[in-house]
């Protein structure tokens, strides 16, 4: 046997036994037990959820990325689609960067720092909470207003709010709801873009029976809505608002644009668009007034800015002027006034850069966005890194601390049951996506070859004009498209978008009309609008644009057929286009993906609950005792082991019982006592002093806060109590303070002490002490049967309240504690007790405590003037509550309050001689009573040569 032990011995000083006992010795140290473990575990994945899924804590977590999910730290300007500037020059510009967008604000003289943000806002007036805000106005106190949409189904337009967002990107509320009936729900806005200037906000609503106008007082947040503007008989309609400087811009189906103010009619023309659309013909999408002239921009030459002046448009600039444009093309047109001129400066924001014009000057701005808070993107980064650490350091932990068989068979299975899930499901996910591509394939042929042959022979001539009859044929051929969805599709005409495309023999595209849009920017001529557009070879052909499972989004992926159509007239081939709506596609794909990965996470849920249960099952005698003793250590005096069994283990578990109804004696035993000392000691003082037993309370705790003092008194106690023994003594005040004690408990109140026939309570809130000393009024002085039960003929009290800080603590010495209250608050509060019977009233309060009540005019009080009582310096303003008066002493003494207020105003003032004559008129008209007469006669003894003019009591 030594022998043995010796080889064993010998064996761990070799150099592999101690390189693996130094390894176990550092894994065990670093990893500590698998418990902590799986807790950092736990933590981690809390948190990642938590800033994954709330879009406010993302920002600060993940920041900005690109499409491709590359984090974004400085970048120039790209893909701008959104862009508004106030007076000063502050800016805000939206970009069309990875899934959620980004915002950026900056002043465009100073150069000031431009702050960037996830363009994703949380907005809790719409379903979901979270929305991209769009349309953009920036107010001349950087208030950003913008448009926030809600959806149906995440892609039909139900509901779009007129927002306010804050200089850091937070919602600071709406400032209107413009709601669409069901029939009216479309995929794209039906608002103008919202336009500030001179502290309004304007913007309009362009729908089928014609436009309303907007506006928004920036101060007051007041919303202005004007008269429709509706369309004409013969089918003309505004099929675009522009608001400008003080008007708006209505531009017509036949090619007319007016200029007018808000709620004005619409006058004369100021410009005639060009009949035909050819690229080089008159026509803007984009203006703005600056200087005085009013600015235009054409989005199908977006190169160039032109001025609108006598009805013409001249050419001002080429943007490609200017350094670093030559890929730029011009998105939105603003102008502001630079701090210290006299000059307004024009803005060209453009996709990828700004510009700014005065004086002949066209100067590219540079700008570079710089994302906000980045460090906690790299703090990500290390927590995925902590992550894996984490996994692997529980496995370690788990193999070499030789843990149960529950934990062995739950780390072996769990990762094999992780890994093929996830292929199965991925593999699932693909096969459906495929099938899915292909049926809604078949569906989209079939719906645009049957949707082609229904245009056939169709005159679409009169949509290539701006003229008179443009309305009516744009609203025919609307209408034919709404009808072949709703016809063709079944109640799914909200998955696709129908529309008519035309392709001219110069190879350009024209987006001529829409099912889902009531009315498009006239003659929508745009070079290479439809990219995708086939040739005229085929008559169906089909597009897919769908991403992989982990690029795959709800805002791009679709697929487009192109049936050709056999038209009757026009320049150019005619398409039908019947486009998947992104959104609506992507959500197919979303729910089988959720649906698979449910049922595997089921079928992975049971798996490891039969595991588990199986290790349980073995284990689980074993740990009920171990789950015992845990469960009254933490308190639980009750928990009990149910063992039949008379082995070892049954012994073990008996003892444990039994320990446990020991303590549980013991236990109640000290709640008991603890509850006995609460009635000498009030809990409220152990709150106070901040402790969480009472044990815990010594000599010397102390603290200040402010209180209100109730001081009660039984009238003439000292000599009725003379005429009793001592059990009738003692039996008359324990009734009195039995009815005390549960109304000012009841009013969140607490009494500090009983002191012979005087009670002292507490009250944090002014308010609960006037209620509390109203109904101790009633219940013991108003309430016969309070006299009944006390067997005299009547009672008495007095009752004084005042509010002040006070010290609250424990004196006495080491044997002998008490707790109480030390302060002014408490003398003043049983002075004015005292003076209930100079004044013959029932409870007098302090203007302190009155000051605190919310509606003192609530209680019934009447102001008895500034008193000066014995032993106390300062004076204060007292008041009497009628409440406490019997019915006809409180009836006329409410009648004469004004006059009695009226002459104790006159006696401060120092006019003594008119408020004796006040008082006197009291008196001879019969209204006087106890407090008037006092008066009266205590300033008609006052000498000339005394200057004070408080009531004073000399005594106590």
């Amino acid at each position: 046997m030594k022998e043995e032990s010796s080889v064993s011995e010998s064996r761990k000083r070799t150099l592999p036994g101690r390189v693996l006992s130094g390894i176990k010795r550092t894994v065990t140290r670093l990893c500590g037990k698998a418990r902590w473990i799986v807790l950092a575990l736990a933590v981690y994945f809390a948190l990642t959820f938590f800033f994954a899924l709330n879009l406010t804590m993302n920002i600060y977590c993940y920041g900005v990325k690109d499409d491709n999910y590359v984090p974004i730290i400085d970048t120039p300007m790209k893909e701008a689609v959104e862009f508004a500037v106030n007076s000063s020059g502050f800016a805000a510009i939206g970009f069309d960067i990875g899934r959620d967008g980004m915002t950026a604000l900056l002043n465009i003289d100073s150069g000031e720092k431009t702050y960037a943000n996830i363009g994703v806002i949380k907005v809790p007036s719409i379903s979901g909470e979270y929305a991209r805000p769009y349309s953009f106005a920036m107010t001349d106190d950087n208030v950003l207003y913008a448009v926030a949409a809600n959806t149906e189904n995440g892609s039909l337009i139900t509901q779009e709010n007129v927002i306010r967002i804050s200089r850091d990107h937070k919602y600071l509320g709406d400032v209107c709801e413009i709601k669409y009936a069901d029939n009216e729900h479309s995929v794209t806005s039906k608002l103008s873009r919202l336009h500030y200037y001179n502290g309004k906000v304007t913007f309009a609503l362009v729908e089928e029976e014609g436009v309303k106008l907007y506006s928004v007082d920036t101060k007051t947040n007041a919303l202005s809505v004007s008269d429709i503007y509706t369309n004409d008989p013969d089918g003309t309609y505004t099929s675009v608002v522009i608001p400008i400087d003080g008007a708006f811009l209505f531009l017509r189906s036949d090619g007319n644009v007016y200029k007018a103010g808000f709620g004005e009619p619409l006058g004369e023309s100021i410009f005639k668009m060009s009949s035909k659309g050819e690229l080089g013909s008159s026509y803007f999408s984009e203006a703005v007034m600056c200087g005085g002239k009013l600015y235009v921009a054409d989005s199908r030459k977006p190169d160039e800015v032109f001025c609108l002046e006598d009805g013409a448009l001249k050419k001002v600039f080429d943007i490609h002027e200017a350094k670093g444009t030559e890929n730029s093309s011009i998105k939105r047109l603003a102008a502001y006034r630079p701090a210290g001129s006299d000059k307004d400066v024009l803005v060209i924001c453009l996709d990828n850069g700004l510009l700014t014009y005065s004086d002949g000057q066209l100067i590219n701005k540079d700008i570079i966005i710089h994302t906000d808070r980045y460090v906690w993107m790299i703090l990500d980064t290390l927590t995925d890194i902590v992550f894996f650490l984490l996994i692997l350091a529980l496995i370690i932990n788990l193999i070499i601390r030789k843990k149960t068989l529950l934990f062995k068979q739950l780390i072996t299975t769990i990762p094999v049951l992780m890994a093929v899930t996830l292929v199965i499901t991925v593999k699932l996910y693909n096969t459906y996506s495929e099938q899915n591509t292909d049926n809604i394939e078949k569906e989209v042929s079939i719906i645009c070859n049957l949707g082609a042959a229904e245009f056939r022979d169709y005159d679409f001539s009169p949509l290539l004009e701006m003229n008179s009859n443009t309305g009516a044929a744009y609203e025919q051929l609307r209408k034919k498209l709404e009808g072949l969805g709703n016809n063709s599709l079944h109640g799914r005409s909200g998955e696709y978008l129908l529309s008519i495309v035309c392709r001219t023999d110069d190879g350009r595209s024209i987006f001529l009309a829409r099912n889902d849009l009531i009315s498009v920017p006239m003659f929508a001529v745009r070079a290479g609008a439809e990219d995708d557009m086939p040739d005229n070879s085929k008559s169906i052909s089909v597009v897919k644009d769908i991403g992989g499972l982990m690029s795959d989004t709800d805002h791009t992926d679709s697929i487009s057929a192109y049936g050709k159509i056999s038209a009757k007239g026009g320049d150019g081939s005619f398409f039908l286009k019947v486009r998947t709506e992104p959104e609506s596609f992507w959500h197919q794909r979303r729910d089988f993906l959720i649906q698979v990965g449910l049922y595997f996470l089921m079928i992975f849920a049971v798996m490891t609950a039969l595991i588990t249960l199986l290790s349980l099952y073995i284990t689980r005698n074993i740990k009920k005792a171990g789950k015992a003793v845990e469960r009254i250590s933490e308190g639980d005096l009750t928990a009990r082991i149910k063992y039949k069994s008379r082995d070892e283990l049954g012994e073990i578990c008996s003892k444990v019982n039994a320990m446990g109804q020991s303590l549980e004696t013991l236990f109640e035993e000290k709640d008991k006592t603890e509850s006995f000392y609460y009635k000498f000691v009030p809990e409220k003082f152990r709150e106070f002093l901040g402790k969480e037993r009472f044990t815990d309370l010594s000599l010397g705790d102390a603290s200040s806060r402010e209180l209100t003092v109730l001081f009660c008194d039984i009238r003439s106690f000292s000599i009725n109590s003379e005429m009793m023994t001592a059990k009738e003594n003692f039996s008359f005040v324990n009734v009195i303070y039995g009815k005390a004690g549960p109304i000012i408990r009841e009013n969140n109140g607490f009494v500090d002490k009983y002191i012979g026939d005087a009670v002292m309570a507490l009250f944090e809130k002014a308010e609960d002490a006037v209620k509390a000393g109203t109904e101790l009024y009633r219940a013991i002085v108003l309430d016969p049967h309070t006299a009944e039960e006390l067997n005299v003929r009547d009672i008495n009290i007095g009752i004084g309240i005042h509010t002040g800080m006070a010290m609250i603590g424990i004196v006495g010495e080491s044997e002998r504690l008490s707790g109480t209250v030390i302060s002014d608050t408490v003398n003043l509060s049983s002075r004015l007790e005292s003076l209930t019977k100079q004044y013959k009233t029932g409870m007098l309060i302090s203007k302190d405590t009155v000051d605190r009540i919310p509606e003192p005019e609530s209680l019934g009080l009447r102001y008895l003037g500034m008193v000066q009582v014995a032993g106390v310096n300062e004076v204060k303003a007292v008041y009497e509550a009628l409440d406490c008066l019997p019915d006809e002493e409180r009836e006329k003494r409410s009648a004469n309050t004004p006059e009695l207020r009226e002459a104790i105003r006159l006696f401060h003032l120092g006019r003594r001689a008119e408020a004796v004559s006040e008082l006197k008129a009291l008196s001879d008209k019969g209204m006087n009573d106890h407090v008037t007469d006092m008066y009266l006669g205590y300033i008609s003894g006052l000498s000339d040569d005394d200057s004070g003019n408080v009531f004073r009591f000399v005594r106590k």
